[in-house]
């Protein structure tokens, strides 16, 4: 008599996936035995426990940011070029959101069980791959001397928002295309080269200190892009 096929791992966790996303907490063993098809016994004996079963289901992937910045390096216009980061962004943090979530509130799990099974937080990830491509702008010439891992943080913590508060919202995925454009448009004010740095950058090496420092214009673009990045997240 052949053997009953045995029962992969990843059917079990698609399953408690689905039963831990419809009920949270609240979902049982039993209910994730009878979706996977297996005995309830079969799931302490693989996953010791059921909040190591919670976030080896609920882990979610890393996101393969190296692709969306090798496709963005191929866009000639900068600013259209963070419109497409950025939606690749907010795709990604929409897709993870509503199962960090759950894992870092968890009474037996929380932040450090998620950044243990994953390596890192994967939020930050994000920003850190983002702070070496606006470090990459800045070397070329194409973006402002900023602070690059404040561009970074303001980039990704606003598309972070937006995917957080869209789990709670039953019009989820509400932000519009239109409204990427509008906050790349915002960012963008603070980061374009003006004229007058364009100058100083062109004067040669002499003037390389000075260079750096930014112009009294472009801090108040930059406290004004601050203030409409924030309106907007409110919005």
């Amino acid at each position: 008599m052949a053997r009953p096929a045995r029962i992969q791992n990843a059917v079990i966790l698609a399953a408690a996936r689905e039963v831990y996303r419809r009920r949270g907490l609240a979902g049982t063993t039993k209910e994730i035995a009878k979706k996977a098809g297996v005995a309830e016994g079969t799931l302490f004996g693989r996953f010791d426990n059921p909040p190591k079963l919670f976030l080896e289901a609920m882990a979610p992937s890393k996101m393969e940011i190296g692709k969306t910045l090798d496709a963005a390096s191929n866009v000639s216009q900068v600013d259209h070029a963070l419109a497409l980061v950025a939606r690749e962004v907010l795709t990604y943090f929409r897709e993870i959101a509503p199962l960090i979530l759950p894992i870092i509130t968890h009474p037996q799990l929380g932040p450090k069980a998620l950044v243990g099974k994953l390596g890192e937080n994967p939020v930050l990830a994000v920003r850190g791959a983002l702070r070496w491509y606006f470090h990459d702008l800045r070397k070329a010439g194409t973006i402002s001397e900023i602070d690059e891992e404040a561009a970074a943080s303001v980039l990704v913590f606003s598309l972070y928002a937006i995917a957080v508060l869209e789990v709670g919202d039953p019009r989820r995925n509400a932000l519009p295309h239109s409204g990427i454009k509008a906050l790349i448009e915002t960012l963008w004010r603070g980061l374009q080269v003006d004229q007058q740095e364009r100058k100083s950058r062109s004067s040669g090496p002499q003037r390389r200190d000075t260079a750096r420092e930014p112009t009294k214009s472009r801090r108040r673009r930059r406290d004004k892009a601050v203030g409409e990045l924030l309106s907007l997240q409110k919005s």
